[in-house]
C-alpha cells in the first residue's frame, strides 16, 4: 500500500498550538480523502471521498503491520493526520 500526502498546504502564521494546514491523501494513488487541521489545538479533520477502494480499517491495519514507517511518518504528523473524524 502506498500512502501519499499531496497538495500541502501550511499556514505557519495560523499555527498556534497545532500545524494549521490542509492536504490530500492517496492511497495507490486514488485520491482518497481530504485532511485538514485549523491550528488551535484541535484534532485533524479527515474527510473521505465516498467509493474509494481502500477503507480506515486497513489503513490502520497497514499502520501496525509497518510500524517503524509508521513512526518515521508520525514525525512528520501524518499519523495524526489519519484521525478518523468525518
Amino acid at each position: 500500500m502506498k500512502l501519499e500526502l499531496k497538495n500541502v498546504k501550511h499556514a505557519e502564521f495560523a499555527s498556534q498550538e497545532t500545524h494549521c494546514f490542509e492536504a490530500k491523501l492517496y492511497v495507490d494513488g486514488v485520491f482518497s480523502a481530504q485532511i485538514s487541521n485549523e491550528g488551535r489545538g484541535g484534532s485533524n479533520y479527515v474527510w473521505w471521498e465516498k467509493g474509494v477502494p481502500i477503507s480506515e480499517k486497513q489503513i490502520e491495519g497497514w499502520k501496525r503491520k509497518n510500524p517503524k514507517v509508521t513512526k518515521i511518518l508520525n514525525t512528520m504528523a501524518f499519523d495524526k493526520a489519519l484521525e478518523l473524524y468525518q
